[in-house]
């Protein structure tokens, strides 16, 4: 059910329509007929769905393939719609295009800016995974980014490649938000259970304010590639073996990244992990205002390791510099403490650990 239709050269977009404008324009269309549909050409009759969103309806359907939309869907499309009618982007509702190789597509709402452009798209019936991802690969193909707002928890892809987010609409209080996943919500495949529990998303926006957000620079794939994350250390207590002393060893070195995203993971990377001299020297540098032998703990350094037969960054006894064996971090007595560092860039390795071993990836909205 389209937002728009044509009025000889003109286009009319009724979310942009007051009540006394859309009441002229009905009674001016009942006399004249002079609106048509965009998609065919048909005549046009004006409506108002049970949300109060107005929209154009074939005055006879025909052969058009424009399918019907609930009340939610066009709601939803008319709030997105208006909420980019006063930012520099160029909003159109069902817009069609087609691939370089012929594929034919219709977005709910194109957004253009310069050579930008933006789908954004309202998936209130079922789809797949896999239809949402071959869906977006069609757009990517005709260089157009898309952005999903879905029903359902279980239609969610938490991937950068696709950009999808829950949307909830309130037919009662006639308002829609979006949500996004926490990292929690991986772990449960019940959509009941998600909906109704807050532990599975970590944050709620409005529409109005997610959209706009989104298409100017709020919404964050996080933490991003060569971005600068506090780091502490998380450290316990373990018998030399060499010198029989105690000492204090790094067991982990935790990535904050919930003090740049609210709501993120931290993500706890072992010292043997630092395997590249890159991330060991972002490693170093982060460590290198660190007063280690204060807190009891030895020198961070590669030595070799006659049970591994290689070297690699390891923890060395406070007394006497021997080896603490990665493979014996599991007897040590750990500790609540944690030893403040500074800031470690995310190289793209070290990124790439911390995403994986933590399922740190995450998308994150700026507000």
């Amino acid at each position: 059910m389209p937002l728009r239709c044509v009025d000889g050269e003109a286009e009319l977009a009724a979310y942009k329509m007051t009540d006394p404008e859309w009441d002229e324009l009905r009674q001016k269309n009942s006399r004249f007929k002079h609106l048509k549909m965009h998609c065919c050409d048909a005549g046009v009759t004006l409506k108002t769905s049970s949300l109060g969103t107005k929209f154009f309806a074939h005055l006879r359907k025909g052969e058009c393939v424009t399918q019907p939309e609930t009340a939610e869907h066009l709601f939803a499309k008319s709030l997105v719609a208006s909420a980019l009618s006063d930012t520099e982007w160029n909003a159109r509702t069902e817009v069609s295009g087609e691939t370089s190789e012929g594929e034919r597509w219709v977005a709910d709402v194109l957004a253009e800016k310069g050579e930008k452009r933006v789908a954004i798209e309202i998936q209130w019936s079922p789809q797949s995974l896999e239809e949402t991802k071959r869906r977006q690969a069609r757009y990517k193909q005709s260089r157009v980014r898309g952005l999903w707002l879905l029903r359902r928890p279980t239609q969610l892809l938490i991937e950068r490649e696709t950009p999808a987010f829950l949307l909830v609409v309130d037919v009662k209080e006639k308002r829609a938000i979006v949500k996004l996943p926490s990292d929690r919500f991986f772990g449960l495949l019940n959509t009941d259970a998600k909906l109704a529990s807050d532990e599975f998303w970590s944050q709620e926006v409005e529409l109005h304010t997610f959209v706009k957000g989104a298409l100017n620079g709020a919404l964050k794939w996080a933490p991003g590639l060569n971005e600068v994350i506090p780091v502490e250390l998380e450290v316990a207590y373990q018998q030399c073996w060499k010198c029989q002393k105690s000492t204090t060893i790094v067991s982990s070195v935790l990535f904050r990244v919930d003090l740049v995203y609210p709501g993120a993971r931290r993500v706890a990377v072992r010292l043997s992990q630092f395997d590249s001299p890159i991330e060991k020297k972002l490693l170093a540098d982060a460590l290198a205002g660190v007063d280690l032998r204060a807190h009891g703990i030895g020198q961070i350094k590669d030595r070799y390791s006659r049970s591994v037969g290689e070297a690699y960054l390891s923890n060395g006894c406070v007394h006497c510099d021997a080896l603490q064996g990665a493979f014996y971090e599991h007897e040590a007595e750990f500790s609540e403490q944690r030893v403040p560092a500074a800031s470690c860039r995310m190289a793209e390795s070290l990124f790439e650990d911390v995403s994986r071993i933590g399922s740190a990836e995450y998308w994150w909205f700026d507000q």
